[in-house]
C-alpha cells in the first residue's frame, strides 16, 4: 500500500515537472518571438533610414541639377518627372508644350475653368436674353427686314421697322420644303450672315487673317451695309467679337499659357494709340501726304497726280497685298525649317530676358505696332494681326503656337478703338446684324483652338501660307482691275474723326510763303 502511494506521488511530481518544463518552453518561445519582432523592427527602421538618406541624396542632386539648368543650352530644359535635363528640339513644335508661361499651373486651371463657364453658359444666356428682349419689343420685324437685305444704316437703332418688308405670301398653300426654299431665296441674309460669322470665327481664330480685308468689300457686295462707314463699323464689331472676346476665351479654354500677356497689353496700347493718331485731324496719312505735296517744289507739285490721294486707300491695300504675297514665301520657308521664328533667334522666354537684353527688340516691335495702327488700321481697317505675328516671331523669336493666338487677340482688342470712336461720332450700331452673326461667330470660335490642336502649329502655318497667298493675290488682282478703270477697289473713305486744339492751332499758323509752319 505504501509503495502504491509512493508511485502515485512520483507520478504527480513527474507531471508537475513536465508542466513546469512546458511552461518554461512556452516562455522561451515567447521571448524568442519577441526578440525576432524587435529585430525586425530595428531592421525596418534601418531600412527606412537608408531610404531617407537615399531620398535626401537624390533631392540634393536634383537641386544641384536644377541650378545648373539655368545656364543650360537652349535645346535643353529641366524635366520634373525624371529629374534630369532633356533635349527639347522635339517639343519646339509640340502641340501643347510651352515655356516661360505667364501663369502657374493652378492659375491656368482656374482660368480654363472660368473660360469654359463663360463660353458655354454665360454667353449663350446673354445672347438668349438679347434675342428675347428684341422679340418682346419689336417681334421679328427687324430680323426679317435685315434678312431680306432691305435694312439701312441708322443712327437710331431703336427704330421699330427700319425698312418695309414686301409681302411674299403665296396665293395657295405650299408644303414645308417649298416654303423653306422660298424663305431662303427671299431672305438671303438669313443664312449668309451666320455662315460668314462661322467662317470668320473658325479660320480667324486659327490664324490672324485680318477679316477687314474680306468683310468690308463682302458687306458692300451683298448690300449688308449701305454706307462705307457702316461696312467699316460692322467689320470692326465682327473682328472684336470673334477675336477679342470669343477667340481669347476659347484659347483660354484650351490653355491660357499660349498667350504672351506682356505682348498683348503693350502692343494693344501701341496699336490703339496708332489708330487714334491716324484719325486725328491733320495727322491722318492722307493729310500728311497733302501737306508734303503742298510743301514741295512748285514745278514738282504741278506734275504731281492729285488723283492718287483720292485712291490712297486702294494703294494702301495694294501695299498690304504685296506684303502678304511676299511674306507667304517666308511662311512657306518657315514651315519647312520648323517655324517663322527660326529666321531670327528662337527665344526660350517669349521676349523677356534678364535685365534689358531684349529692350531694343521690344522698342522695334512697339514702333511697328504703332505705325501699323496709324497707316493701316486707321485707313483700311486691317493689317494688325498679320504685322503683329511677324513682329513677335521675327524680332522676339516667339514660337508659332504662341505667336498665332497672341496676334489674334491683339488684333481683336485693337478693333475696339475704331468701334468706340465711330460710335461716339456717328452713333451707328448694327445691333441686329451682330445678333444674326453671333451664333456663327460663337460656334466657329469655340471649335478653332481644338482644330488647331488636331493639326499642330505646322499645319496652322501651312494654312496661314495658303490664306496669305490667296488673299494677297485676290487683293492685287481686284485693285489692278479697278485701277484700270480709274476707280477705287472698294468704296471707303475714313475721314478724321476728331481734332486737338493744339494741333489745329499749329497747322493754322503759316510762314511768310503761305505754307504751314509744321512743314
Amino acid at each position: 500500500k505504501k509503495s502504491v502511494e509512493q508511485k502515485k506521488r512520483e507520478a504527480d511530481e513527474r507531471a508537475k515537472k513536465e508542466e513546469e518544463d512546458r511552461k518554461k518552453e512556452e516562455e522561451k518561445k515567447k521571448r524568442e518571438a519577441k526578440r525576432k519582432e524587435q529585430k525586425a523592427i530595428r531592421e525596418e527602421e534601418k531600412k527606412q533610414e537608408a531610404e531617407e538618406r537615399k531620398r535626401n541624396r537624390q533631392e540634393a542632386a536634383r537641386r544641384e541639377t536644377r541650378n545648373k539648368a539655368r545656364n543650360a543650352p537652349s535645346d535643353e530644359e529641366w524635366d520634373e518627372e525624371t529629374g534630369t535635363m532633356k533635349q527639347t528640339k522635339r517639343s519646339m513644335n509640340d502641340r501643347d508644350h510651352t515655356r516661360d508661361t505667364c501663369c502657374n499651373v493652378r492659375g491656368t486651371a482656374v482660368c480654363r475653368g472660368f473660360s469654359f463657364v463663360l463660353m458655354l453658359i454665360i454667353f449663350p444666356i446673354i445672347f438668349g436674353l438679347c434675342v428675347f428682349t428684341e422679340y418682346n419689343k419689336y417681334g421679328l420685324e427687324r430680323f426679317s427686314a435685315r434678312a431680306a437685305g432691305e435694312s439701312y444704316d441708322l443712327a437710331d437703332f431703336n427704330q421699330p421697322s427700319p425698312a418695309p418688308k414686301p409681302d411674299h405670301s403665296p396665293t395657295q398653300p405650299l408644303g414645308k420644303r417649298i416654303r423653306f426654299a422660298n424663305y431662303v431665296v427671299n431672305n438671303p441674309l438669313s443664312w449668309q450672315l451666320p455662315a460668314i460669322g462661322f467662317t470668320i470665327g473658325l479660320f480667324g481664330n486659327i490664324v490672324p487673317i485680318t477679316p477687314g480685308l474680306v468683310l468690308m468689300p463682302l458687306f458692300q457686295e451683298l448690300e449688308i451695309s449701305k454706307t462705307p462707314d457702316g461696312s467699316f463699323l460692322l467689320a470692326c464689331w465682327v473682328h472684336f467679337l470673334s477675336n477679342g472676346i470669343f477667340g481669347a476665351i476659347s484659347w483660354s479654354c484650351r490653355d491660357a499659357k499660349f498667350f504672351i500677356c506682356r505682348a498683348i497689353y503693350l502692343l494693344t496700347i501701341a496699336g490703339g494709340g496708332g489708330y487714334m493718331t491716324g484719325v486725328t485731324n491733320h495727322l491722318t496719312l492722307k493729310d500728311l501726304l497733302r501737306n508734303i505735296d503742298a510743301s514741295t517744289d512748285e514745278e514738282l507739285a504741278e506734275n504731281y497726280d492729285a488723283a492718287s490721294l483720292d485712291k490712297l486707300h486702294t494703294y494702301i491695300r495694294v501695299v498690304l497685298g504685296v506684303f502678304m504675297c511676299f511674306m507667304s514665301l517666308w511662311v512657306l520657308v518657315g514651315f519647312c525649317i520648323g517655324g517663322v521664328n527660326r529666321f531670327c533667334c528662337p527665344s526660350r522666354t517669349g521676349g523677356s530676358t534678364p535685365g534689358c537684353k531684349s529692350c531694343c527688340q521690344w522698342l522695334i516691335v512697339l514702333c511697328l505696332s504703332f505705325h501699323t495702327g496709324w497707316a493701316f488700321v486707321a485707313t483700311i481697317g486691317a493689317g494688325m494681326g498679320i504685322f503683329t505675328f511677324f513682329c513677335i516671331s521675327l524680332f522676339l523669336g516667339v514660337e508659332t503656337k504662341r505667336a498665332f493666338p497672341t496676334a489674334i487677340v491683339i488684333a481683336g482688342w485693337v478693333a475696339l478703338a475704331p468701334i468706340c470712336v465711330m460710335n461716339s461720332t456717328s452713333g451707328e450700331f448694327p445691333y441686329i446684324r451682330i445678333l444674326m452673326m453671333t451664333p456663327g461667330l460663337w460656334f466657329g470660335s469655340l471649335l478653332a483652338p481644338w482644330f488647331s490642336k488636331c493639326g499642330g502649329p505646322m499645319c496652322d502655318l501651312l494654312l496661314f501660307w495658303l490664306i496669305l497667298l490667296t488673299t494677297g493675290s485676290a487683293l492685287l488682282m481686284n485693285a489692278y482691275l479697278k485701277l484700270q478703270e480709274n476707280e477705287e477697289d472698294m468704296d471707303i473713305n475714313i475721314r478724321p474723326m476728331y481734332g486737338l486744339p493744339a494741333i489745329d492751332a499749329a497747322y493754322a499758323e503759316e510762314d511768310p510763303k503761305g505754307k504751314p509752319r509744321m512743314w
